[in-house]
């Protein structure tokens, strides 16, 4: 014991020496047990645990080999008996798409997703605790609330491989490319609400006045508008979807010829179907709408076209060859473009010499 007590007396006596020497007053670290940050395995998830805040983040799912099964996370998980609340999940990429879970429950508590939930393979439905603030899920799918109460589509299962899908009463669209993109979704639903309505599949607003959202896959070879139908949102992709063949309308704001819909009492060319490598846009016709020459190489604008609305988003590029445009002006209409302009430039072309490219390229 004395011993003991001559070497902390000879430690406590040097470490004052240096200080006296460096003019300075020496640094004493102290360490807490009870701060800083660690890594403990709780059942079948990795932790990461804020030793002072007692908050934890699940980092990572382990896989024990077996079939996809489900997986709740829980409100809370302890250590040296002490609880800690899981409000997050994720750190960057350290969720794998190749983890065993087919059904994930998220629990009151968590308020963060900082990985890529989509990406799980085998991941077919999301559900939520009634009492979380942060999310919210329907039908499988996971919904970010905002302040304002809005649900914005969050995370759609990779292997959700329903033809349909009900979204959520407070659902906000915005360009979701899992809903028009989805490779198996022909149609969708939703709650009652005050904001849109599913019209034989298809997203519009409440008043059926604009179409919302048109899924790249639906199969009707006949889109037919709805009584109330006046325009196409830009991004309701109804563009995008190469299974329609003819276009018919019940809306008198919308008249439907050889497979277009012409608006504004006949003025405006708003959808046409994909036919042909050629389109001939009807005379009288003052505006050309929103990707209505997507897909098409060979363009006949008649003189009445003063104003094209199109983003030319495949910059031309259909059948390996730019977009031609045959214009019987012999100026080029308006352009309202938001991006490149890309394509070859005829003017002063009558009809009969496009009928005969028409005739020519079939």
């Amino acid at each position: 014991m004395k011993r003991f007590l001559r070497i902390l007396m000879g430690i406590a006596l040097c470490v004052t020496m240096l200080a006296l020497l460096g003019g300075c007053v020496p640094l004493i670290i102290l360490t807490n047990a009870d701060s800083g940050y660690k890594y403990v395995t709780v059942g079948n998830a990795v932790y990461w645990l804020d030793l002072q805040n007692k908050t934890a983040v699940l980092s990572e799912f382990v896989s024990d080999g077996s079939e996809p099964q489900k997986f709740t996370v829980p409100a809370t998980v302890e250590y040296r008996k002490k609880k800690f609340t899981v409000d997050a999940l994720g750190e960057g990429n350290s969720i794998s798409s190749k983890v065993k879970i087919n059904q994930l429950v998220l629990s009151e508590n968590v308020q963060y997703i900082n990985c890529d939930l989509a990406a799980i393979d085998a991941l077919t439905s999301i559900s939520v605790a009634e009492n979380n603030k942060a999310f919210r899920s329907h039908d499988g799918v996971l919904y970010r609330i905002a302040e304002n109460g809005d649900c914005t589509l969050y995370v759609y299962p990779a292997a959700k491989k329903d033809v349909t899908v009900e979204l959520c009463a407070d659902y906000l669209y915005t360009d979701d490319i899992a809903l028009w993109a989805n490779p198996y979704l022909q149609g969708v639903t939703i709650e009652e609400n005050d904001r849109y309505q599913a019209v034989d599949g298809v997203l519009y607003t409440k008043d059926g006045k604009e179409m919302v959202l048109y899924p790249l896959n639906r199969p009707n070879q006949t889109f037919v508008a709805p009584s109330n139908l006046r325009s196409f949102a830009i991004d309701c992709h109804i563009w995008d979807n190469q299974n329609i063949k003819q276009a018919e309308s019940l809306s008198d704001s919308l008249v439907a010829a050889d497979g277009m819909l012409l608006g504004s009492n006949g003025k405006e060319l708003m959808f046409c179907v994909r036919k042909s490598k050629t389109l001939r846009v009807p005379d009288g016709v003052t505006i050309v709408g929103y990707r209505v020459l997507d897909g098409v190489q060979y363009v006949y604008l008649p003189a009445s076209v003063a104003v094209l609305l199109d983003s030319f988003a495949t910059d031309g590029v259909v059948f390996g060859q730019a977009l031609e445009i045959f214009c019987e002006a012999n100026v080029l209409p308006a352009l309202l473009d938001d991006g490149d302009f890309n394509a070859e430039i005829h003017l002063g072309c009558t009809a009969q010499e496009f009928e005969a490219l028409e005739k020519l390229v079939g």
